[in-house]
C-alpha cells in the first residue's frame, strides 16, 4: 500500500527511525539519541531538527515507584515517544520536500539555458516561430486543462445526494474506520486518497468523488496535506445516510457475489481501511451493519485472462485508488477485464503470464548442481513456493541464453556467480564470450517479477531494437546501457517520430509488463535501473510503444504508480 511514514513498530519498541543503532528499546532510559547523519546534510535550512532523546523525564514526574505507578510511567513515556517520533517525521519530511525543490530548480535552470542557446543558434524568423508554436502548444494544454476542469465541476456539482439517475459514475470512500486507525495507517490512507483524487479528476470521465465520515482526527491531518484543494465532496455523515441505504452498494473482497456493472443510480462505497495486516470480513460486517448491499470486483471470473492463474479462488487486496482506477475504466469502456487489468499492480500477477511459462523441471535449463538434500526437501513443507521461485529464476536465465543465441553466439552460456539465497535473483553481473567485459544487469535484493519482466523484455523485443538501431545507427545492437550515453533523448524522440515501422506483437506484449518496472521495483531496482537505462529515453520509448502498438492490436497499458512522483510515465 502507498505509504509516506517510516516501518511500524511493535509495543514497547521504539522506532528505527528515531534510534541511533535502528534497535527497539523496552525501557525510556535506553532511549538513545538518533543519529543525525540519518538526515539530508545537502540543505542549508535554518530548520534545527528536534530533539528526540528521550531521556527528560521531566514530563513523566511524580514518583516512579510503588504500585500502580509503573503503568502510568510506561503509558507516558510511550506517549512521549510517539511525539518525538512525530516530530522526526516531519522533520525528515521537510528536508525531502527542500531537496525535490531544489533538484526541480535546478532542472527548470537547465532548461532555461538549454533554450537561450537554441535560440541562440537561430536565426531571428525561425527563433519568431518557434516562439509562435510553442505559445500555441501552451494555449492548447491550458485549454485542454480547463476542459477537463469543466468535466470534474460538472461530475461533482451532478453526483451528490439527491441527485437523479442520469448523473455522473458516483463513487464514495467510507472513512469510518479511520478513527481507530494508528497514525501511521491514517497517513497511508490520505495518501490513498490523494491518489484516487489524481486519478479522478485527469480521467476523460470522471466520476462524483466523495468521502464520508470526514471528521476529527482524519480532516485536520489531511489538511497538511493539501486535502482542501481536493477536487472531491466532503460528507460528515455516513453513506446510508447520505444517499439511502436502498442505493449504496459496499465493494468488499469477501463478498459472495461479484459486481456486474455500475450506473449512475447507485452509490458504490469504498471501505477506507488501509491495514498493516489484512483483517477479512470488516467491509462485510460494515455492509451488514448498514443493511445495504455487498458486491466484490469480479477478478475471480476474470482470473485467467488477468494473469492470476485458472482457478483462483481469492481476490488480491487492492488499495482505494487501485479499485478507483478499475470503476472509472470500466465504466467508460464496460470491458471489466480490460479495467481490472488497469487497476491490479503486476507484483500482484503470477509471473508465467509476463511471456512464456517458466520450466517444471529444474534440470531443464542450466544452472547450480542439486546438494545431497535436494530431493527431500523439495518434497518438504513450502516445497511448491520455492519450486515455483525456482522455476521464475530458471526462466529468466533462459531468456539470457535465448537472447545471446539470437545474437549469433550459440553454444556460449553467460558465467554466472552462484545464487546465495532461494527465492530471489542473484544476477550481479553477466559475462558474454567476445560482448566486451562485464555488463551490469540487476543487484539483489530483486524481486523475481522485477528480474523476470525485464529479461523477458529483452528476449522478446531484441529483433525490434536490432532492426530500429540498424536504421538508426547504421548497426544492430542491443545494448542498451551502451546505446543511452551515445544517443541523447532528443535525437531518439525525433527517429521514434518518423519511424513507420511498427514494434512487433511479442514486444509490446513484453513492455506493457515492463513498462511500470522502475517505481514498482524501487527502491530495490531504482539505482542500478538508472545506470542501466536513462530514464528520459525509456520515456521516449515507452510513448513510442504506447502509440504504435495499438497498429498490432496489442495497446500499451500504461500501469500509473504515484509511489515516483518524480518520473511519472
Amino acid at each position: 500500500m502507498n505509504e509516506d511514514g517510516a516501518v511500524p513498530e511493535a509495543p514497547g519498541q521504539a522506532s528505527g527511525a528515531a534510534l541511533a543503532d535502528g534497535a527497539g528499546a523496552a525501557h525510556p532510559e535506553q532511549l538513545a539519541e538518533p543519529d543525525s547523519s540519518q538526515l539530508d546534510d545537502s540543505s542549508s535550512s535554518g530548520d534545527e531538527e528536534p530533539s528526540t532523546s528521550g531521556r527528560d523525564d521531566a514530563g513523566i514526574s511524580g514518583a516512579d515507584s510503588g504500585p500502580g505507578r509503573k503503568g502510568k510511567r510506561d503509558e507516558a513515556w510511550r506517549a512521549k515517544r510517539d511525539e518525538e517520533w512525530e516530530a522526526r517525521r516531519r522533520f525528515n519530511n521537510l528536508k525531502r520536500r527542500e531537496k525535490f525543490a531544489a533538484k526541480k530548480k535546478a532542472k527548470a535552470a537547465a532548461a532555461r539555458e538549454k533554450e537561450e542557446a537554441l535560440l541562440a543558434a537561430m536565426t531571428p524568423e525561425q527563433a519568431e516561430q518557434w516562439r509562435a508554436a510553442k505559445e500555441a502548444a501552451q494555449a492548447e494544454r491550458a485549454a485542454a486543462e480547463a476542459v477537463q476542469a469543466a468535466r470534474v465541476e460538472a461530475a461533482l456539482a451532478n453526483g451528490g445526494p439527491g441527485s437523479g439517475p442520469d448523473v455522473a459514475l458516483r463513487v464514495v470512500v467510507d472513512c469510518s474506520f479511520a478513527p481507530s486507525a494508528p497514525p501511521k495507517e491514517m497517513r497511508s490512507l490520505i495518501k490513498q486518497l490523494e491518489n484516487a483524487n489524481m486519478i479522478n479528476k485527469s480521467f476523460p470521465k470522471p466520476a462524483c468523488l466523495t468521502v464520508t465520515n470526514w471528521l476529527e482526527p482524519l480532516a485536520s491531518m489531511a489538511a497538511t496535506s493539501g486535502a482542501n484543494g481536493w477536487r472531491v465532496v466532503k460528507l460528515e455523515e455516513g453513506p446510508a445516510a447520505a444517499f439511502g441505504p436502498d442505493r449504496v452498494v459496499v465493494l468488499s473482497p469477501d463478498a459472495e457475489e461479484a459486481l456486474e456493472g455500475v450506473d449512475g443510480e447507485h452509490v458504490y462505497v469504498i471501505g477506507g481501511i488501509v491495514d498493516r495486516t489484512v483483517r477479512k470480513g470488516l467491509t462485510v460486517k460494515f455492509a451488514e451493519t448498514e443493511r445495504v448491499a455487498c458486491r466484490r470486483l469480479p477478478i475471480r471470473e476474470n482470473a485467467e485472462q488477468l494473469g492470476l492463474g485458472k482457478g483462483v479462488t481469492k481476490n488480491p487486496v487492492l488499495n482505494i485508488d487501485d479499485v478507483v482506477r478499475a470503476l472509472l475504466v470500466f465504466h467508460d469502456t464496460g470491458d471489466w477485464v480490460r479495467a481490472l487489468d488497469a487497476a491490479i499492480p503486476i507484483r500482484k500477477r503470477k509471473p508465467q503470464t509476463m511471456g512464456f511459462t517458466p520450466p517444471k523441471s529444474r534440470s531443464a535449463t542450466p544452472g547450480p548442481p542439486a546438494g545431497p538434500g535436494a530431493e527431500a526437501e523439495a518434497d518438504g513443507p513450502g516445497a511448491e513456493d520455492a519450486g515455483q521461485e525456482q522455476g521464475v529464476q530458471h526462466a529468466g536465465q533462459a531468456a539470457v541464453v535465448a537472447a545471446d543465441a539470437g545474437r549469433g553466439r550459440e553454444g556460449q552460456q553467460p558465467q554466472q556467480q552462484p545464487q546465495r539465497q532461494r527465492g530471489s535473483f542473484w544476477f550481479r553481473t553477466l559475462r558474454v564470450a567476445g560482448g566486451g567485459g562485464l555488463r551490469r544487469l540487476l543487484m539483489p535484493p530483486v524481486p523475481p517479477q522485477c528480474a523476470y519482466t525485464g529479461l523477458n523484455l529483452q528476449m522478446q523485443c531484441s529483433d525490434d531494437l536490432r532492426n530500429a538501431t540498424t536504421e538508426m545507427l547504421g548497426y544492430p545492437t542491443t545494448d542498451l546501457a551502451s546505446l543511452a550515453p551515445t544517443v541523447s533523448t532528443k535525437q531518439l524522440g525525433a527517429f521514434l517520430n518518423k519511424r513507420r515501422t511498427p514494434p512487433s506483437a511479442q514486444c509490446c506484449e513484453a513492455a506493457s509488463a515492463f513498462v511500470n518496472l522502475y517505481c514498482l521495483c524501487a527502491p530495490a531496482m531504482r539505482d542500478e535501473f538508472e545506470e542501466f537505462v536513462h530514464w528520459e529515453q525509456l520515456q521516449e520509448i515507452a510513448h513510442y510503444l504506447g502509440k504504435r502498438c495499438v497498429e498490432v492490436n496489442r495497446p500499451l497499458t500504461l500501469y500509473m504508480d504515484n509511489n515516483c512522483p518524480e518520473h511519472p510515465i
